[in-house]
């Protein structure tokens, strides 16, 4: 069976840390640094946002805390002070649930859940989740490799072609999938070496029902195109919106001449 095709979207990802954007890479969270970002000067997150915004009208956006998705904190104030600013902005937060009681704390947030499989203790807890939210939560399949060497970008690509589903075996297995997932390949995450199309293509045969995101890879309006083509919901994008791969126009090309039927 094909995949439903529809609107395509690209959905801006930012990463918290401390109060501050920083620039994900390989998954190696012990060494991201503060965003540098070509559309505007420091990490502030509001400063951050505004400037995607007016990079692109965009009607999501992804956030990361990453201190609670390490055990370490977390950036609730930050994200519901984003909430008050940008409540036109629908707001995807992953923060590291790892059971239902974890988003006891997140349900006035006005924000959607996002649990990625790396951090779920089970398929239980997935499912008691599930039952706890007024809206169902995004599932995010998280790969990962065993190495990630510090390489060009071709090589890197080599290096991480072979990468393994993390999180409760049973989440592989489509009947347990929510509508909107995303395929989130961190090892490509800041990388420069494409999404991994492959993997892609397996998931949208085992579940075409399915609206399927791609995370980590995206280099530029190109990649976005073939992810397109490839009949994707849409993609994560962090680093081609800051370093200057995605303009304005390229953007208006890509996502307001895609105009297809659910």
């Amino acid at each position: 069976m094909a995949s439903v095709r529809r609107q395509f979207e690209v959905i801006p990802v930012i990463d918290l840390r401390d109060g501050e954007v920083v620039h994900a890479r390989r998954g190696q969270r012990q060494r991201y640094q503060a965003m540098r970002s070509e559309l505007c000067t420091g990490s502030d997150a509001l400063q951050i946002i505004d400037h995607l915004l007016r990079l692109y009208p965009f009607p999501r956006l992804y956030i990361a805390d990453l201190d609670a998705i390490q055990q370490r904190g977390h950036q609730r104030a930050l994200v519901e002070t984003i909430r008050a600013q940008f409540p036109a902005l629908e707001l995807w937060v992953d923060a590291g649930i790892r059971c239902a009681s974890d988003w006891q704390a997140w349900q006035l947030a006005g924000v959607r859940c996002v649990a990625g499989s790396e951090n779920l203790e089970s398929l239980k807890s997935w499912q008691a989740l599930q039952t706890s939210l007024p809206q169902q939560a995004v599932l995010s399949l998280d790969f990962v490799a065993d190495e990630v060497p510090d390489k060009s970008a071709d090589e890197l690509a080599d290096a991480i072609s072979a990468t393994r589903f993390c999180g409760p075996p049973e989440l592989q297995q489509p009947a347990h999938w929510p509508q909107q997932l995303i395929a989130m390949t961190l090892a490509r995450v800041g990388s420069s070496a494409g999404p991994d199309l492959a993997l892609l293509d397996q998931l949208q045969k085992q579940a075409p029902q399915q609206q399927l995101y791609a995370a980590g890879g995206v280099r530029n309006l190109h990649d976005l195109q073939r992810l397109q083509a490839q009949g994707l919901a849409g993609a994560l994008v962090a680093s081609a919106l800051h370093d200057g791969s995605l303009s304005t126009q390229a953007l208006q090309q890509l996502l307001n001449t895609d105009r297809r039927p659910d």
